[in-house]
């Protein structure tokens, strides 16, 4: 028997079997696993030459996969990492695709995808080649005093008040939720949190984990392995996106 499902709820779904009753004898299929696979951030809105840091979530994985990433510009890239940088070289919309490869038997077990939104960087105002010229020499009877112009101030202002409130905010609830978002996204394995939004320079916080599962067949059976590790840096603006796609598979949004 082969059939196709329609459509499937909005919780995460683990295992899918067949029930089918024959005239009152039913008969069960063996579980089938569903490899579910996510893609962060799901949409970036961006500038080109910029490097930009993705990863994926996979809901109980096999012990052996391998990623094939398609940024949409011509690279594609297999690796076993659950994270990578890209930089787009020009403006533009592109598609992003990761799949999830079973590294033994070559079948691809999920799909994510993702948008990139890629803007031209504004060219500076200063031309390529300066000018110089000297004015012609004045004749001065009296002594003037000439005041210097400072120059301009290249220290990055300080945040606002508003600003700096904001920005809290998203470290306080990202923070909050992370580790029990971990927790509930990998329901089988431990998760063990490394960094949780660590602030390692300007405007850029450090996210890593680790997540470890017990291998269940075969010789190394009772074995616990990596399953997953992620450490990416991420800026105000990506960290409060995943906040949001945290909070909406919570349920905490709309």
């Amino acid at each position: 028997i082969e059939g196709k499902v329609q459509s499937l709820p909005p919780e995460l779904i683990k295992d899918v079997s067949l029930l089918v009753d024959i005239g009152g004898m039913v008969v069960s299929s063996s579980d089938l696993k569903v490899y579910n696979l996510q893609l962060h951030p799901e949409k970036l809105d961006g500038l080109n030459k910029k490097k930009y840091g993705f990863y994926v979530q996979s809901d109980n994985p096999p012990s052996w996969v391998s990623y094939i990433w398609d940024f949409g510009d011509g690279r594609i890239e297999e690796t076993e990492s659950t994270s990578m940088t890209h930089t787009y070289e020009s403006e533009g919309e592109y598609q992003i695709q990761v799949q999830m490869k079973d590294a033994n038997t070559g079948k691809i077990l999920a799909t994510a995808n993702g948008k990139a939104s890629i803007l031209s960087q504004e060219e500076s105002d200063i031309p390529d080649t300066i000018v110089s010229s000297t004015p012609e020499p004045t004749l001065m009877i009296d002594s003037v005093l000439i005041e210097e112009t400072p120059p301009p101030n290249l220290i990055t202002p300080a945040p606002t008040p508003d600003e700096e409130a904001h920005r809290q905010q998203v470290l306080a609830e990202y923070r909050s939720i992370y580790p029990g978002y971990l927790s509930w996204f990998h329901k089988i394995g431990r998760v063990e949190v490394i960094a949780n939004a660590e602030e390692v320079g300007p405007n850029l916080y450090r996210v890593a984990y680790v997540l470890w599962q017990i291998i269940e067949d075969g010789p190394r059976k009772g074995e616990e392995y990596k399953a997953v590790e992620l450490d990416l840096n991420f800026n105000l603006g990506q960290l409060e996106a995943d906040l949001g796609l945290m909070k909406k598979n919570l349920g905490l949004e709309e």
